[in-house]
């Protein structure tokens, strides 16, 4: 895997431990599915959710401008990924609905649909 999760004073990332090149799949998502989100789940239907609260994609984070993107059950480098960078996503392309509400680090808006 070339992403590894770090902890930075209790906050979660991940991180790309090699170069990703563009549209490389990093990582495929687990094949646990339930019809509830929580803050670890990613949507792939109207209620059908995957639960990442035990896989190394639970720990993603959100960003306005993400490093890569939710396609076909995989998670797709959206950009070149150097080594070092945070792998992110964004919630909004993802979720119909948030199951926390939460302050966006990139752009400091409240995102809470």
């Amino acid at each position: 895997m070339k992403m590894k999760v770090i902890n930075d004073n209790g906050f979660k990332s991940v991180i790309a431990t090699e170069k990703i090149k563009l549209g490389e799949t990093i990582v495929s998502l687990p094949q646990k599915f339930k019809g509830t989100r929580d803050r670890y789940s990613i949507q792939v239907s109207h209620n059908l959710h995957v639960d990442c609260s035990d896989h190394i994609i639970g720990s993603i984070n959100h960003n306005c401008d993400p490093s890569a993107s939710v396609k076909h059950m995989r998670i797709i480098a959206w950009k070149c990924i150097e080594p070092g960078e945070e792998v992110t996503i964004d919630y909004r392309k993802t979720e119909s609905h948030l199951s926390e509400y939460f302050k966006c680090s990139c752009c400091n808006e409240l995102m809470e649909w």
